[in-house]
């Protein structure tokens, strides 16, 4: 059977997740999935790679799955200095993507709006970004 890449990127991602979170609710499995497929559909709205925005999304609750500081496991990551950072929450151009859906998820609305200004992307969009994001990642989980 054949297998897409789209569909491969959703199983690798799901495994992943699961391997890492073993004793993790599922609810934190699913809330990676949802920011990993937020940060991948904001980034060509925002000059950034998708694939790399995939990955910030998915390794943001990286900490709280394994249970140790985010400090500790980005010096082990063979990333970017600029997506250690965003991982940190410093703010920087890589950043923009997780900063959002952080802010999204909290209801900080007043960050939201000042980052689609910002961005240059409207409330709509991104709501429009968040809705399928959740979608994507409960029929990914389904």
């Amino acid at each position: 059977m054949m297998v897409g890449e789209d569909r491969f990127h959703i199983l690798a991602s799901v495994a992943a997740s699961c391997v890492l979170s073993q004793s993790q609710t599922p609810a934190l499995i699913t809330l990676s999935l949802q920011r990993a497929r937020f940060c991948e559909l904001l980034a060509p709205l925002v000059g950034e790679d998708p694939s790399e925005q995939f990955m910030l999304g998915l390794l943001s609750l990286l900490d709280a799955m394994l249970e140790t500081s985010m400090e500790a496991i980005v010096k082990t990551l063979p990333l970017r200095a600029e997506a250690r950072s965003a991982l940190l929450g410093v703010a920087n151009p890589s950043a923009a993507p997780l900063c959002l859906i952080r802010s999204f998820e909290s209801g900080a609305w007043v960050n939201c709006t000042s980052a689609a200004d910002h961005l240059a992307v409207s409330e709509e969009t991104l709501t429009r970004l968040y809705i399928e994001s959740v979608k994507w990642a409960t029929d990914a989980l389904a």
